[in-house]
C-alpha cells in the first residue's frame, strides 16, 4: 500500500501539543511503525521536500528533514501543471495542496494522509480522481479494520 503523507503529518510530532495533535502525532508514529514493517510504503515528492525547506523553525525543519529518508524510498520528481489546475478547479484546493495531491497520483499513492481540514473537506471530490483522503487516525482505523 503506497500512501503519501502531507507536510503537516510529518510535522505534527514537532507542534504544540494539545490532545488532538498528540493523537494525530501518535498516528503519525505509528504509521512510520507500519512504514518499518512493510505495510506501508511512503512516496515522496520535490513538493513535498520544497514545502519542508520553508519551514520557519529550523528546530522543527531539521527534525522533519531527519525523518523522511528513513521512510521514504521513492519521490515524484515532477508534477503535471494540467493535473494541477485540474484538481485546483474541481476541488477548490490552493496551489501547495494541489502539488501535493498532484504528486500523490502521479506517484499513484493509494491515500493522502493529512490533517488539513480543507483538503479533507474535499476528499470525496478528490477521490473521484483514484485518491483516497484520509486523516492519519481515520487511516490507521481503514487500514487496521481491513485486515480483520
Amino acid at each position: 500500500m503506497r500512501i503519501y503523507l502531507d507536510t503537516c503529518v510529518w510535522c505534527r510530532p514537532f507542534d504544540q501539543q494539545s490532545p488532538q495533535i498528540k493523537a494525530e502525532a501518535e498516528a503519525f508514529f505509528a504509521i512510520l511503525q507500519g512504514i518499518d514493517r512493510g505495510r506501508f510504503s511512503v512516496l515522496g515528492s520535490v513538493v513535498l521536500e520544497e514545502e519542508i525547506q520553508r519551514i520557519g523553525d529550523q528546530k522543527k525543519r531539521e527534525a522533519v528533514l531527519k525523518l523522511m529518508p528513513r521512510a521514504i524510498p521513492e519521490r515524484v520528481e515532477h508534477i503535471s501543471e494540467s493535473m494541477v489546475a485540474r484538481l485546483k478547479q474541481m476541488t477548490g484546493v490552493k496551489d501547495w495542496d494541489a502539488f501535493h495531491l498532484t504528486a500523490a497520483l502521479e506517484g499513484e499513492a493509494d491515500f493522502f494522509v493529512t490533517v488539513d481540514q480543507h483538503i479533507l473537506r474535499q476528499a470525496d471530490r478528490i477521490a473521484e480522481f483514484g485518491l483516497k483522503v484520509r486523516h492519519p487516525v481515520e487511516f490507521l482505523e481503514e487500514v487496521t479494520s481491513d485486515e480483520h
